[in-house]
């Protein structure tokens, strides 16, 4: 929804950004000045982490790791000749 098709439909009270819903906040809860704004860290960014970190995290993690595969060398003898 767009935020006039929002005010029509009645799910949201005002129009407005995040500045104006932190002002309306702010006056509502009676704070003076401008508020101390704490945001929440972004859970998505340790998603991975909290996946590894289950039950089934714990079996998928062995089946994503690297295998220890010798790398390719490709050695020239010392002594040859051409």
């Amino acid at each position: 929804f767009s935020g006039v098709q929002a005010k029509k439909l009645g799910l949201v009270d005002k129009i407005g950004n995040l500045e104006d819903a932190i002002s309306l906040m702010a006056r509502r809860l009676g704070i003076r000045g401008k508020p101390s704004l704490v945001y929440a860290k972004n859970p998505r960014e340790k998603l991975w982490e909290l996946f590894f970190k289950s039950a089934v995290g714990k079996w998928v993690q062995p089946l994503l790791a690297p295998t220890h595969i010798s790398p390719f060398y490709y050695l020239w003898p010392l002594n040859a000749t051409f």
